[in-house]
């Protein structure tokens, strides 16, 4: 069981919703600071893989995550 918590409240996520759901991702986010201008950048770790992607601003952190979840924004929607 994995124990998630969303607002103080806790949900249990029985191991079988994980393995190999696409209803289910978890990563290692790790965020820093470069340069005088302070851009960010960002890795993200699979830990069930250990495939590691580096990014090179926030941007493109959130590109990456909207296509992995198939998820799409106002403006990518058709009627948008």
């Amino acid at each position: 069981m994995v124990a998630c918590y969303r607002g103080g409240v806790s949900d249990t996520i029985g191991v079988d919703v994980i393995k190999g759901s696409e209803s289910y991702h978890s990563f290692l986010l790790r965020l820093w600071r470069t340069g005088t201008d302070g851009t960010w950048k960002a890795s993200l770790l699979d830990p069930v893989t250990g495939q590691r992607a580096g990014f090179s601003s926030v941007t493109a952190l959130f590109r990456f995550l909207r296509e992995r979840l198939n998820v799409t924004t106002d403006a990518e929607r058709p009627d948008g």
